[in-house]
This record gives C-alpha cells, structure tokens and sequence, in this order.
C-alpha cells in the first residue's frame, strides 16, 4: 500500500471518529439552500433574492460547520428548498442544479415526522409543518439544529435542544 494510500484512508477513519462523536444535525431549509447553491455556483449566493443576505465567506463557514457532522433533513425541509429554489432560478437552472446536489441528497439523512405526530404539537399554529417536524426529529434523535429561524431557535432552545441560528455560527467563527 503506498503512503498517500494509507494518509488517505488514515484520514477518512479519523474523520469517521470524529463525526461519531458529534451529534447530528438537522438542517433548516434556509442553511441547506445556502449550502447547496454554494456548492452549485458560490457566485450565485449574492445574487438570489432568498440568499441576498448572505456571502462566500458565511457559506464557507457553514460548510465547516457541517464537514464533520452526519446532516439530516426531514422531507418538508426538502420540499421547501426545492420550491425556494425554483422561484430563484429558471427552469433550465434549476434542472441543472438539482442534478448537481444529486449525490449530496443521496448521502444526507432523512427523518420522517408522522403527520399525525406534528399535527398534535402543541403550538403547530405558530411554527408550522417544516420547523415542527424539525423540532420532533431533534429530540428524537438528540439531534442539533442549525437553522436562520429566530423564533425555532428560541423554541429549540426552550425544548433542551442545541440549536445554532445561522448569524450564532458566523459571529463564533469570526
């Protein structure tokens, strides 16, 4: 086996460790359509109206952020990105940038929320279908949060969940 062989298989195991050791994390719609139209076109992260307030560098450091933790969407958090992005992007665009997060949606996690489980959340009238079903997946899987939601911050928060609002991790990395 040759050296770069074993760096590289060394490096791949020492990452696996420590993203076992890190909680997962579920990923709001707002911090997962930043992450992949960052992966898609960095340029275009200006210049789409849902993305307009963020830059390259808030995008890198969201990618560190979830470089070494096992990401998880639930559907509705995949429903709402593809709709966001269709409304920023022509048709064309929009084909091509789904084809390139193909392999991204394959290795991410998804967990599923029984409608009937978000629908008896007590205060569904106020966070709605995607971040109740964001709220019930972190606790059942002791599960991060990071999202750009000020208000299912503040209610992860109330709930014992660990949860970042997007400007929380930006601010943290300087």
């Amino acid at each position: 086996m040759t050296k770069l062989r074993k760096y590289s298989r060394s490096r791949q195991s020492k990452r696996s460790k420590r993203r076992a050791l890190l909680k997962p994390v579920i990923i709001d719609t707002g911090p997962l359509l930043l992450f992949l139209i960052g992966i898609y076109r960095p340029e275009m992260i200006g210049s789409l109206k849902v993305l307009s307030s963020y830059s390259r560098r808030q995008f890198d450091v969201l990618k560190i952020y979830l470089y070494h933790r096992r990401a998880l969407v639930t559907p509705q958090v995949l429903a709402e990105v593809s709709n966001l992005s269709m409304k920023g992007i022509n048709r064309n665009e929009f084909r091509k940038f789904i084809e390139s997060c193909l392999p991204f949606f394959e290795k991410i996690g998804e967990e599923y929320i029984e409608k009937g489980k978000i629908l008896e959340f007590p205060d569904i009238s106020r966070y709605g279908f995607t971040d109740v079903s964001i709220l019930l997946a972190a606790k059942r899987l002791n599960a991060e949060v990071v999202t750009e939601d000020i208000p299912l911050n503040g209610k992860c928060k109330k709930l014992g969940i660990n949860s970042y609002a997007l400007h929380e991790l930006f601010d943290r990395a300087g």
